[in-house]
This record gives C-alpha cells, structure tokens and sequence, in this order.
C-alpha cells in the first residue's frame, strides 16, 4: 500500500483487502457543524455534515470518481468510525481494539486535531476523536470540528 495524491489532498492506506484499498485523508479537508439547525439530533445518514461530504464527491474528478467503490451505503467518502480510529464502540467505554485500523494503533503523532466521527453516542452528541492522543468524546452537533474523510478504491487487475 503506498500514499496516493488527489487535488492536492494526501490519501494515506489504512486497510487493505484483495479487492480494494481504504484511505483516509491525511489532513482535514474543511469544517463543519454535525448538524447545522434543529433537530439536532439527526443521525449521519439525515445530517448536515454528509450533506457537506456529499457536495465534496460531487466535485470529485469523474475519471478518479470511477476507481472508487461505495464506503458507507452509496457514498464515496464518508467518515471514519469511533472503532475505525480509536477501537472503542459509540458508547465510548467498550474497547473493540480488533476493528481498530492499524494505522491508528502504530503512530497516533501522525496528525493533531479534533475530528468528527460517523457514530452517534446519544440524543444531539455526537463522537470525534483528537490526535494524536487517541482520546474520544462526543461533542453537541452544531459545535464546528475538522473532517477527515475515508474512501475505498478499487484495486487495478
């Protein structure tokens, strides 16, 4: 597995099967609310912040549109969960260090910041995770945090 490169944005190899590759953004690609306005509480599927995801796809180059492979549902990019990045499940007490990727486990100093993850912990929260400690918590959704996305791509015969 080895670093790719879109529209200037760094792609980082964090799983890798027989028939595709997931990675994930190296940095934030912007900003953003959980959900902007009430109801707060909305789940990832009906927020805010996968209607923002969704308008980054949408300007995704059609040809680099046509590598990639549905993640979450139908969409291209999404974003990582609280097991994915820290190997907790959404109620942030219980480990499950098996779904955990590697990546996070070997070298949590590979990028700062606080960043929105796809589980919902309760009600109106909402989990992110700041590296490089590998902390979790959840967060009101309307509060602005960075989001990192993941993508999986099709591996070339």
């Amino acid at each position: 597995m080895e670093m790719i490169f879109i529209n200037r944005i760094d792609l980082i190899p964090v799983r890798e099967t027989e028939e595709y590759i997931d990675y994930i953004t190296e940095k934030e690609v912007g900003r953003s609310a959980y959900n902007k306005e009430e109801p707060f509480n909305r789940d990832y599927d009906d927020s805010d912040i996968r209607k923002y995801i969704k308008e980054i796809e949408n300007k995704l180059d059609t040809d680099f549109k046509s590598k990639l492979l549905p993640i979450y549902k139908d969409d291209l990019l999404t974003l990582p969960t609280v097991e994915e990045v820290c190997g907790l499940k959404s109620d942030l007490k219980t480990k499950c260090p098996e779904k955990q990727l590697n990546y996070f486990k070997e070298d949590k100093d590979k990028f700062i910041g606080w960043y929105w993850l796809r589980n919902k912990h309760y009600s109106a929260y909402f989990c992110y995770s700041h590296c490089p400690s590998g902390y979790a918590s959840c967060n009101y959704a309307s509060d602005v945090v960075y989001v990192r996305l993941m993508l999986r791509m099709k591996k070339e015969n």
